[in-house]
């Protein structure tokens, strides 16, 4: 991440140059795709289409001559997807029940950013993208009446792999030296995939690899540090 520096040092001097630093907390608004969603009524409920994620990030990068930023970032991420399909099918009269997913991820990527609007030294639009590494990981739950009701459960564990795009703003909020406090509405879309799975009976099936949507909306919040442009 801090190659970024010297590089634009190297390309553009380090006259007009600024180092910037930011990390961020940013909740979003997910929608689940077909493959993690249980329900099957013509109308399903809003909980059924969506689920919330929880970030953790970090940029580092430069302001160039002509106010144009770039930036690599790097996030941890976590979700919880109740309510879900399961992964897997069962041999005989097994019927699945609802099953919970956690999925954790790391992402890396890169970022452009440009000040905008009236207040242009503050108010950036942002647009980038990230790779997405990470595991799903829950409960496949199952039962039979056979004749009387039994249940299972079994746990398995899925990679993932997948990338994120995102458009948004940085607004600030209010400023302290060469910090900045600073909300980011935020539009996303992308995908991960499962590539493998653990956990799997000798009596069951793997039905993936199953896709996780990572289409929706962001609303975070991260302080920035602007070094200021060398003269």
């Amino acid at each position: 991440m801090s190659t970024l520096l010297p590089l634009a040092l190297l390309v553009f001097g380090a006259d007009g140059v600024g180092f910037q630093a930011e990390i961020g907390y940013e909740p979003a608004l997910l929608i689940r795709g077909g493959d993690y969603t249980y329900s099957v009524s013509i109308f399903p409920d809003f909980v059924d289409n969506f689920y919330l994620s929880h970030s953790i990030s970090g940029k580092v990068g430069v302001q160039l001559p002509s106010d144009f930023g770039i930036r690599t970032t790097g996030s941890f991420s976590s979700s919880n997807i109740p309510y879900s399909k399961s992964n897997i099918d069962m041999e005989g009269v097994w019927l699945p029940s609802p099953a919970n997913w956690v999925s954790h991820e790391v992402t890396v990527g890169a970022e452009a950013m440009h000040p905008v609007g009236l207040r242009a030294r503050k108010t950036s639009v942002l647009l980038g993208v990230s790779i997405i590494f990470g595991k799903v990981k829950g409960d496949n739950n199952f039962y039979r009446h056979d004749p009387e009701t039994d249940y299972r459960t079994y746990d398995t564990k899925s990679k993932i792999l997948g990338f994120q795009g995102y458009l948004g703003l940085n607004i600030p909020l209010f400023s302290f030296d060469q910090f900045r406090l600073q909300v980011s509405p935020t539009l996303k879309g992308g995908a991960a995939k499962e590539q493998s799975v653990e956990g799997v009976p000798d009596d069951g099936a793997w039905i993936g690899p199953l896709t996780l949507s990572k289409w929706g909306m962001a609303l975070g919040i991260n302080l920035n540090y602007d070094g200021g442009k060398k003269q």
